[in-house]
């Protein structure tokens, strides 16, 4: 700009990130240096100081909305009383917004000392062009800073994803008797689902599958603790309503009551088939028989996290030869839910559960997943997806 318009000063203002100056109440609001200096030319005669701008030249460029030509200012009786004016002995002002869309962005502001060579309306309409440029060229910038923050948001997720891929089972437990293996559908790169099925120290198996409320990375971090509390858990032989009540402490104190999980926990003897189990506020599983009777599993108490202490209720049952548990999170049975009135439901599942039930453990995870997907084409489903599926052989 110094070579083109030949000003004593030039400057480039900015407003604070991400405010745009869409009135005099906005510059008005702003105390003098928040207007941030962001380029700044000065002929070689002009003394290196700090630039005394006139506010009111300023203010009537983001009030009027188009550039200002001031040929004389000291002279000019709506600037002459300025006290930069005085001070600074300015003659001719340009002051030219840019502009966004529908809003001013900043200021190029240009000035010269001397009354001999004033800026003149030539100079004014290539300062607009520059104004025009400038703005076009600082929304390219925000824009590919967006992006590039985006992408780097996107990495981070990524890489969360892939941690939270490894925390959950790598393939079937097959432990004795018992064939278990699970599936987990995330809505986003990080998701809140989570379960687990390993083999204890003293040889049965924890199975467990929870649903932390929410989505995102505060979700998936809960999950993540959860995940690393119930495996430090699990090989202590601990009773499981001692254990669910342990967690729930842990989740109260990491939450402060502010977010819950729902949590089903099975513990299984591989060889007799017995299944201790606790169901803290979760979707009660399915357990059906070879024999085609179904059965429910509800018993044990409130979910994880939202009152300091809480006591659970131990339910037992025993599994056949042949009979298959399916535990899975509200991803299943609510699907749809958030696209209309319908959503997939239990009996919908409980059904499904009949019609494959002959098929292998892997062919009913796969059955179900598909099913909630088909539930919401053409849209995604709209929640975590977790199916477990273990049997006796």
């Amino acid at each position: 700009m110094g070579t083109v318009l030949a000003p004593d000063r030039a400057i480039l203002l900015l407003p604070p990130a991400g405010l745009a100056l869409e009135s005099t109440a906005d510059l008005a609001a702003l105390a003098p240096e928040q207007l941030t200096l962001r380029a700044e030319y000065r002929a070689p005669k002009v003394a290196a100081r700090p630039p005394r701008l006139s506010r009111s030249i300023l203010s009537k460029v983001i009030g009027e909305r188009q550039a200002l030509l001031v040929g004389d200012a000291l002279s000019d009786q709506r600037f002459s009383g300025q006290e930069s004016v005085v001070l600074e002995q300015l003659h001719s002002v340009l002051c030219a917004p840019l502009w966004d869309d529908e809003h001013v962005t900043g200021l190029i502001y240009a000035d010269r000392l001397s009354p001999l060579n004033p800026l003149n309306e030539e100079d004014l309409q290539l300062l607009t062009l520059l104004a025009h440029l400038a703005a076009v060229r600082l929304r390219e910038s925000a824009a590919e800073a967006a992006l590039a923050e985006q992408r780097r948001l996107e990495e981070e997720l990524e890489r969360a994803a892939q941690i939270q891929r490894q925390l959950l089972p790598e393939g079937p437990l097959v432990l004795g008797r018992l064939y278990a293996v699970g599936q987990n559908e995330q809505s986003l790169s990080v998701g809140g689902d989570y379960f687990d099925a390993f083999s204890c120290s003293d040889g049965r198996a924890l199975l467990a599958l929870g649903d932390v409320a929410g989505k995102g990375m505060s979700a998936a971090l809960l999950m993540a603790q959860l995940q690393a509390m119930l495996r430090a858990l699990g090989e202590t032989g601990m009773e499981l309503t001692t254990m669910a009540a342990q967690l729930n402490a842990a989740m109260h104190r990491s939450t402060r009551g502010r977010r819950f999980v729902t949590l089903f926990l099975g513990c299984i003897e591989p060889e007799s088939g017995a299944l201790h189990y606790v169901n803290a506020g979760h979707n009660p599983p399915l357990l059906l028989r070879a024999s085609g009777e179904l059965e429910a599993l509800r018993t044990g108490g409130l979910m994880l996290g939202a009152f300091p202490r809480l006591a659970f209720e131990r339910g037992e049952t025993q599994l056949g030869p042949g009979d298959t548990l399916l535990i899975y999170s509200d991803g299943l049975s609510e699907a749809g839910a958030y696209q209309g009135e319908d959503m997939f439901g239990e009996e919908r599942i409980e059904a499904l559960l009949r019609r494959v039930a002959g098929e292998t453990p892997e062919a009913i995870v796969a059955a179900m997943v598909a099913a909630a997907r088909d539930f919401c084409a053409p849209l995604p489903p709209d929640d975590d997806l977790t199916v477990l599926v273990a049997r006796l052989g």
